[in-house]
């Protein structure tokens, strides 16, 4: 099943989120007003490439995270982890150690029977 598409302004948004940065902190690292930051998330205004540019440079990622929807940046996946792991609760720390475990073992597994 094809993954749907996701608008630049959506992207730019969602890579923010997972950074767990807000608008204020992107626009004023990005050098841009926050209202215009909010206006490309909503897909109200699409940006120049220099406005890329100066985005992907305040959120540490290359320009391309913002139409390579099939990958996640490593700290952007770092980010969402931390965030989830600080909010949980001790069962819930647990239950995704159990599952991490699992999954690197399954991974493990996979590799010794390819190689």
């Amino acid at each position: 099943m094809k993954k749907a598409q996701v608008s630049l302004g959506d992207r730019i948004k969602q890579i923010r989120k997972q950074q767990g940065l807000t608008q204020d902190q992107v626009a004023e690292a990005a050098g841009i007003d926050s209202k215009s930051l909010s206006r490309i998330e909503c897909n109200r205004f699409n940006p120049a490439i220099d406005t890329l540019q100066a985005l992907a440079v305040a959120m540490d990622i290359p320009i391309k995270e913002f139409f390579d929807q099939d990958s996640e940046t490593p700290k952007a996946l770092r980010a969402f982890l931390f965030e989830v792991i600080s909010t949980s609760s001790d069962k819930q720390i647990v239950e995704l150690a159990e599952s991490v475990k699992k999954a690197i073992n399954k991974q493990t597994r996979s590799q010794r029977n390819v190689g």
